[in-house]
């Protein structure tokens, strides 16, 4: 049960980590690598990383300028 529950608080985290890139969040971000141990390169269950989702929102933003 104690592992079930640390499980669930980690994927909560990482949801909050990719939420916090999309939203363009820099200081959630990097609160969420540094103290909660995050890994930027996991996978989401839809293949998703915050380190690639950072990577192509960064590049949209530079095409639309």
């Amino acid at each position: 049960l104690k592992l079930l529950k640390t499980l669930i608080k980690k994927i909560i985290l990482y949801d909050r980590l990719l939420q916090a890139v999309e939203q363009n969040d820099p200081e959630k971000v990097a609160t969420l690598l540094v103290k909660k141990g995050l890994c930027p390169s996991k996978l989401d269950s839809e293949g998703k990383s915050g380190l690639m989702l950072s990577i192509l929102l960064l590049r949209m933003d530079s095409q639309i300028v």
